[in-house]
């Protein structure tokens, strides 16, 4: 079915719907493959088209509604129409080539050697730095243990891999860093659900943020991907912590990000005002309850104030005191400057 068709079974109310929406990072992966951001007021979703010369293949997005055009699905191929995107009418021609027992270039690797293909790829790495990179995290994960020195290292060089020189960034390269990393990260995440009642764990964790977070700066760029990036690691590290089997070992890994929070307010602050803010979120109710009685006492005795703090997270220990009723307790934290 073509974009047009589709578009046209929307209703009045739908399309209507449509114009609060925004469609930004549109990005064509592949041939006829396309990915998209869409913001709907303060949520956002994924949405992935598929199109050939005949139309429109394949969709899904994130959002849940099922067995129709979701309105961000809609927002996107009016995007693509207007942008007047064409598919080239040979990638049709692909799909049935793909669709044989073994593919053209599997049947050319089964016939080559391996010093052959190690050439191959090697002049391959020297033109297509990405490339290199993915292989080089895919392929070395005999480590056992994982330090912090390691970690920032593999980082720096897939920023340099994808990103070179620039100082300005596509959506489409940061989503590559991302993608790259997210290999990088699998073994270093199993180590530190294994170590999480071990310094190095937190340790880590704090380095892949904080690493993130100076290259983040170091570029321009219009992405959210970053920020979503933040969000999603921060949420995966307090749910593992949320879940340690040690009652004892969770309240001493509070205890620390408390104190890093209230009292050291070392420069990566933010990242363990974030992960207090996801710690506390992904709770069940008897560890929020524990987590409050822990911020009402480190709250009491910071010297530090609103002003201190980003204004989301002065919202979220405003919202922890006024639930757990321990507001007026400390207000001096929260008092406007004279």
């Amino acid at each position: 079915m073509t974009i047009q068709e589709l578009l046209q079974r929307l209703t009045t109310q739908e399309k209507a719907r449509m114009k609060t929406v925004e469609v930004r990072e549109l990005d064509e992966e592949e041939s006829g493959c396309f990915v998209a951001f869409v913001d709907e007021g303060e949520a956002t979703y994924d949405v992935h088209l598929q199109l050939d010369e005949l139309g429109v293949q394949q969709m899904t997005c994130d959002c849940g509604e099922e067995g129709r055009l979701c309105i961000h699905q809609g927002a996107v191929l009016q995007h693509i129409a207007q942008k007047g995107v064409k598919v080239a009418p040979t990638q049709l021609a692909k799909k049935g080539r793909a669709k044989g027992k073994v593919s053209a270039s599997g049947a050319l690797l089964e016939g080559q050697t391996k010093e052959t293909l190690v050439q191959w790829l090697a002049e391959i790495f020297k033109k297509n730095k990405t490339l290199e990179q993915q292989f080089i995290v895919t392929f070395s994960q005999e480590k056992t243990d994982y330090t912090t020195t390691y970690v920032a290292d593999i980082m720096e060089q897939t920023f340099k891999a994808v990103a070179g020189k620039r100082k300005t960034l596509e959506g489409v390269k940061i989503k590559k860093i991302l993608d790259t990393l997210e290999i990088a990260f699998e073994p270093v995440n199993d180590f530190i659900t294994v170590n999480l009642d071990k310094p190095i764990a937190y340790a880590l964790f704090a380095t892949i943020m904080n690493t993130m977070k100076a290259f983040d700066k170091r570029i321009s760029h219009h992405s959210k991907k970053f920020e979503d990036f933040y969000q999603q690691y921060s949420t995966w590290f307090a749910l593992s912590l949320n879940n340690m089997q040690s009652e004892k070992q969770w309240q001493t890994q509070v205890k620390q990000i408390l104190n890093q929070v209230f009292i050291q307010h070392s420069g990566q602050w933010t990242t363990d005002a974030l992960l207090l803010k996801q710690l506390y979120d992904s709770a069940p109710a008897q560890q929020q309850k524990a987590v409050s009685q822990a911020m009402h006492q480190s709250m009491r005795h910071t010297s530090y104030t609103r002003y201190d703090f980003k204004m989301d997270f002065v919202s979220f220990f405003r919202d922890v005191a006024l639930t757990h009723d321990f507001y007026e307790e400390v207000y001096p934290f929260f008092k406007l400057r004279d």
